[in-house]
């Protein structure tokens, strides 16, 4: 089985959390919850589970940081809240790689993996990942066509979370338009590219 399910219900939990615990609690529509005051510990935790699910999923870390850190209310206290679980958890995959490949930074990928890395030119990996016949997603996600006049209006409307989504889109997409394997396999569409799903 895949993992990518999972790393991105987990993404999308983490993202979820931080959205909740950003949004004022005196705005209409504000989720009345115990689970805000503790959203940025939890949202760290799944988003630290999310790494140590794939270990490429820290590309994101840098964003959801300075997702936090652009809200303007005690950033240091929140951006701990949400780092420290992110920390252990991606601590407890380095010792699970060294326990079990005598390296913290062995993944147990082959060496294949390692010599092909990035290969692909990113012109190649795009085009395959948006428009070709056999994993384009948006052949296999046709609905995903309506997002692109949407989103230019969504992000006029919430531009920190247009800010946020269309970052960690790109960088998935430059990710796996660069990787050796940006198709994804065996696997019906991209499924490297759940995440816009």
């Amino acid at each position: 089985l895949f993992r990518d399910p999972l790393q991105n219900l987990l993404l999308f939990a983490a993202v979820t959390l931080l959205l909740i615990e950003n949004k004022s609690p005196d705005a209409p529509g504000h989720p009345q919850i115990p689970l805000r005051r503790h959203a940025l510990l939890l949202s760290g935790l799944l988003f630290g589970f999310s790494i140590t699910v794939k270990e490429t999923m820290i590309l994101f870390c840098p964003i959801l940081t300075l997702y936090i850190v652009t809200s303007g209310r005690s950033r240091t206290r929140r951006l701990i809240s949400f780092l420290i679980p992110v920390i252990v958890c991606s601590t407890v995959c380095l010792l699970y790689n060294y326990y079990r490949f005598n390296h913290p930074f062995d993944f147990g990928y082959t060496d294949k993996t390692f010599q092909l890395g990035l290969s692909t030119p990113l012109r190649e990996g795009l085009f395959g990942l948006l428009f070709s016949s056999g994993r384009s997603i948006f052949l296999y996600n046709p609905i995903l066509l309506l997002t692109l006049p949407a989103f230019p209006v969504f992000a006029r409307l919430f531009p920190r979370e247009g800010w946020l989504f269309s970052s960690i889109i790109l960088i998935q997409l430059i990710f796996i338009g660069k990787y050796w394997t940006w198709g994804g396999s065996w696997a019906w569409g991209p499924r490297f590219l759940l995440i816009l799903v």
